[in-house]
């Protein structure tokens, strides 16, 4: 018969180059309360630093840092008391990244079997398409009847890089799983990724785009840091001015929450030098015929020894 309905929890974090510090408890980002998704989906931003060297030679991610990454979430996960009779073991069902970017998918053990069609692509727009300090890594799935697609970004930074932001994330979903790039060029078949054309993020049942979108806010060239309560900045986001064309068509939950950006590291203070705003973000887009029902969207403010 058909699979019941499934929670799948997506999460980002920026790491700003940093080693995970060892006193940040992963268990509440991955499992509250001890509650343990259907499918559980973790991006990374910064997995190392950006520095000109590092993009050159981790085009594929750092793999010592990739390993410490499961390592944290295997703990997290390894702590979870089930709370149905399903039991509480996960597999991996992909690990991998680009410069930076690294994506993790578990599913619970009893729905490994119903997984399927699994392909992953990477998408560079650092320095004009060459880089991959900037850029999208997705995976997409089949899990039973049911197809998923997740896309883990990180866009151009910059108070004034709307257009650029548009432009890459654009990219990213344009040539995701594509033989052939927006610009016309060749995407090879290469190092595991398939690349024919067979499959488009937004054509998926569900699709989310996840990460470091760098969103700002839309202030006067030497505003500083906006008036008013943290609620009211919120009518100054870009992406909620509607500034991001290329996420048309999908859906974000209301965000209750503190801006994302920039804090000092061991505080849940603002860094005053910096002009605050919610540049990690979490959208999905749903196929008509499916019920997706949004259970959480929220920050968490506790994992502040990291970046």
């Amino acid at each position: 018969g058909p699979l019941p309905p499934s929670e799948v929890r997506v999460c980002s974090w920026n790491l700003h180059g940093n080693r995970i510090h060892p006193s940040d408890d992963l268990t509440e980002l991955l499992t509250p309360d001890h509650r343990a998704p259907d499918m559980l989906v973790v991006g990374v931003q910064e997995l190392i630093d950006l520095g000109p060297r590092t993009v050159v030679l981790n085009a594929s991610g750092d793999e010592q840092r990739q390993a410490a990454l499961e390592a944290r979430v295997l703990q997290a996960l390894s702590s979870t008391i089930s709370v149905d009779s399903r039991g509480p073991g996960f597999t991996k069902v992909c690990s991998f990244g680009m410069v930076g970017l690294a994506m993790l998918i578990y599913v619970r053990d009893w729905l490994r079997p119903y997984i399927r069609e699994l392909h992953f692509d990477r998408v560079k727009t650092g320095l004009d398409g060459m880089g991959g300090n900037k850029g999208g890594i997705c995976a997409r799935l089949v899990l039973g009847t049911f197809s998923a697609c997740f896309v883990n970004v990180h866009l151009a930074s910059g108070q004034n890089a709307t257009v650029e932001r548009n432009q890459h994330l654009s990219h990213i979903l344009g040539d995701a799983f594509q033989s052939t790039s927006c610009k016309g060029g060749t995407r090879s078949s290469k190092n595991g990724f398939e690349r024919s054309s067979r499959f488009q993020v937004s054509q998926h049942q569900l699709s989310v785009i996840f990460g470091d979108f760098n969103i700002r806010l839309d202030l006067p060239k030497h505003a500083g840091w906006p008036s008013g309560l943290q609620e009211a900045w919120l009518a100054h986001d870009q992406m909620l001015l509607g500034q991001m064309s290329s996420v048309r068509g999908f859906r974000e939950g209301v965000i209750s929450f503190p801006p994302t950006y920039k804090y000092k590291i061991g505080s849940q203070a603002l860094n005053t030098k910096r002009c605050p705003a919610w540049c990690d973000r979490i959208i999905y887009q749903a196929d008509n015929r499916l019920e997706v029902n949004m259970l959480e969207y929220d920050s968490l403010s506790a994992l502040n020894l990291t970046s």
